[in-house]
């Protein structure tokens, strides 16, 4: 019997609710993190004239790199609202 099978026996039904749809909005954090740190590493890849022309700097990749990723999704907000 898995952990997830006890679970399921021991545990009232709003509790177990409750869990799943904790574990539901993890999973969707977790997609969300994993598409924008796929994305800082596509553009990590781009020349500083790519950058350039889609209105980024090669600092605010690398910032994002290092884990400071305002400053980008600052500009990528402003550049895709304009």
């Amino acid at each position: 019997m898995t952990t997830l099978e006890l679970y399921e026996i021991a545990t009232p039904k709003s509790r177990q609710s409750s869990v799943i749809a904790g574990l539901a909005a993890l999973a969707a954090r977790f997609a969300a993190w994993r598409a924008r740190r796929r994305t800082i590493l596509r553009l990590a890849g781009l020349d500083a004239i790519q950058l350039a022309d889609i209105g980024l700097e090669r600092t605010d990749v690398e910032d994002a790199l290092d884990g400071d990723a305002r400053r980008l999704w600052i500009k990528i907000g402003q550049r895709n609202a304009g």
